[in-house]
């Protein structure tokens, strides 16, 4: 029995199947990037609180030093 069709070498992975593997990639590193992104923000948040609240305690002992001048 002959058959008419040439055997043609079949694809490892369907062109669906790489389109929805390229999605999946496409997804997972913008989460991931979204993550690392949020990360850096709260550690710059943090680190720009801390030098606040420091920044804050050198202006009140000032302002009480000045505030003792004042009544002396």
């Amino acid at each position: 029995m002959y058959s008419f069709t040439k055997p043609k070498q079949k694809p490892l992975l369907l062109e669906d199947t790489k389109l929805w593997l390229v999605f999946i990639f496409i997804s997972l590193s913008l989460y991931i990037l979204f993550g690392v992104f949020l990360s850096l923000k709260a550690y710059i948040f943090k680190k720009d609180t801390d030098t606040f609240q420091k920044e804050i305690i050198n202006l009140n002992a000032k302002l009480t030093n000045i505030q003792k001048q004042k009544t002396a």
